[in-house]
């Protein structure tokens, strides 16, 4: 509590009082405080809040502000919870005192939110996610921070409180990041950017805006979906580094039929969109898929003809119909292969397929949609299929397939690979050359960069800059790297891109322990971004990060030298 000595009108002094029967906590750790399921009340907001008293402010329960519940008026980054004014107190500050004549400025987004008042006292809560429609999602309540259940390629909205704390009206870029972890930054996965218009002396702006979820999902794996504001860094800011991010928690559950992401770019009013209605989405219905005799053991993952998984008198001869390692010749209206599997189905919900294509990465192929299924065919009007793959295979192709077991303990003990690669050609014509390139051959610790598939010389060693020009046609670049471990002990690689010497972004991923090289071109040979689908581009400075993604233990990380890059005018 606060008590003041007047003089007439004049303050003369004024007392902070904290009850000692109080458990506080002078720290910041959020494990430590009640915002955040901790034990201990936050003695740096309560500080605050009295502090606002001393210069004169009132209570005030009409919107989410720190001369409210102070304790859920908080701001986390990392494992940190930070007190701060708000845009209410700082603009009652400026009122009464004025601004200073060299004023700063602070842009701030936060996960909490105003739900109501208890006398004088604002109450919050924190922001949610809702569905395409509005309807909140349903959460996982046997965890403190909310996490919500999500479905891969979902269209969302996700709720924040944007605010100026600051003296100026701003223009501003935010960003939603999707993350492995509530560090949200900008080498996450870029998901959409909106524009906003923040006023000072205006109550927080708390809306929930539309974010489309990518297709390539982990199921039953907690992300974070956060939201970087000024993330141009255009407002020079004193606290840019504890309060310009925030996040809320998401978890996967078994997938819908995946759809491409593609980035949104919508510049939101200040009215919220949670009225947004999409059109009809149709229902598809499932065809089901044909079940191979459980009493017949394959060995591992199998490509077959249809015709084979539907015959009763070859169910035990499959192990004969494999055509890992030959090429698979159909009529041009009867494209298909099938991937079959004979791994426990233990408690499988689900099958995930990935495809590599050539020499290109993993991608998200589709999934069988039950765990009970043992195949999943690869033609046009299948069920469940990534729409980049939904009109079949393509001729004069080499395939490779992985199988992922989705049986919400994902391990190493769930992933099975083809044994070796398969062709695919017209009836009637040659057979497809299966033979693949080795991998770049490096040092433990090493990355490169090269100007294509083929390799060469390292264009920019680690810790030096270096040069290349292509042709507008040819323009590629290939990032290589030895992280010196077992590949059977990764789970994927994700690569980051530098522009021009800003903070990392999110480029692309291999899918596949095994594959340590990515290709960034227009062509789509890997799973990339698609804020950088069209490839490198002329006049920029790139630098490369490579994340390796364990199943188990910690991440590493390997950084590239510089690399200037032009593209030649003929």
């Amino acid at each position: 509590m606060t008590k003041w000595w007047r003089d007439g009108s004049r303050l003369t002094e004024a007392d902070i009082f904290f009850d000692a029967n109080v458990a506080w906590t002078p720290f910041e750790d959020k494990n430590g405080i009640i915002s955040y399921g901790g034990p201990y009340r936050p003695f740096q907001t309560t500080f605050l809040h009295e502090l606002g008293h001393v210069f004169g402010l009132a209570h005030n329960a009409i919107w989410y502000n720190i001369m409210g519940s102070d304790w859920t008026h908080i701001h986390p980054e990392n494992t940190k919870a930070t007190a701060y004014l708000g845009p209410d107190a700082s603009g009652g500050l400026m009122f009464l005192y004025g601004a200073r004549s060299q004023y700063k400025e602070d842009l701030s987004v936060v996960h909490w939110r105003w739900v109501g008042s208890s006398g004088e006292y604002s109450v919050h809560d924190r922001c949610r996610v809702f569905n395409a429609n509005g309807v909140e999602l349903p959460r996982d309540w046997s965890v403190f921070e909310p996490t919500y259940f999500v479905n891969n390629a979902q269209a969302i909205q996700v709720e924040f409180s944007y605010e100026n704390n600051g003296r100026t009206d701003h223009l501003v870029k935010g960003q939603f990041y999707l993350s492995d972890d509530w560090v949200i930054s900008k080498s996450d996965r870029l998901l959409a950017s909106y524009d906003f218009n923040l006023k000072v002396f205006y109550a927080p702006w708390t809306v929930a805006l539309p974010v489309t979820l990518p297709n390539d999902l982990y199921p039953n794996r907690n992300y974070y979906i956060g939201c970087i504001i000024d993330s141009g860094e255009w407002v020079t800011e004193s606290f840019r580094e504890n309060n310009n991010t925030t996040y809320t928690g998401l978890k996967t559950s078994n997938f819908p039929s995946p759809t491409p992401t593609r980035t949104p770019t919508h510049t939101p009013t200040m009215t919220p969109t949670r009225t947004h209605t999409p059109g009809p989405s149709p229902t598809p219905t499932n065809t089901p898929l044909p079940t191979i005799d459980p009493h017949i053991r394959l060995q591992h993952v199998f490509v077959l003809d249809y015709d084979i998984v539907t015959r009763p008198d070859a169910l035990s001869q499959l192990k004969n119909h494999d055509l890992a390692g030959l090429t698979k010749f159909d009529a041009a209206d009867q494209r298909n292969i099938v991937i079959a599997w004979d791994m426990e189905k233990g408690d499988a919900t689900d099958w995930h397929v990935y495809v590599r294509k050539g020499i290109g990465g993993m991608k998200y192929l589709g999934r069988s949609g039950s765990g009970e299924a043992t195949c999943l065919k690869w033609m046009a009007g299948t069920n469940f299929l990534a729409r980049e793959f939904s009109k079949g295979p393509d001729f004069n192709s080499v395939y490779n397939f992985r199988v992922i077991r989705i049986d919400g303990q994902l391990g190493p003990d769930d992933y099975f690979d083809l044994a070796s690669p398969v062709g695919y050609n017209m009836a009637g014509g040659n057979t497809v050359t299966i033979d693949q390139y080795e991998n770049p051959s490096l040092q433990p610790g090493q990355i490169c960069l090269y100007d294509d598939i083929l390799g060469g010389n390292d264009l920019a060693p680690v810790n030096s800059s270096g040069f290349d020009e292509d042709r507008p046609a040819t323009r590629a670049l290939q990032i290589a790297w030895n992280f010196g471990v077992d590949e059977a002990t990764v789970r994927d690689y994700h690569v980051q891109v530098s522009i021009d010497g800003g903070k990392y972004q999110f480029l692309g991923q291999t899918y596949s322990g095994s594959i340590p090289y990515f290709l960034w071109n227009a062509r789509g040979d890997f799973s990339t971004n698609t804020v950088f689908a069209g490839g490198p581009e002329s006049g920029h400075v790139y630098q490369f990060q490579v994340v390796l993604i364990p199943f188990t233990g910690d991440r590493q990380f390997l950084t590239s030298g510089k690399l200037s890059y032009t593209v030649a005018s003929q």
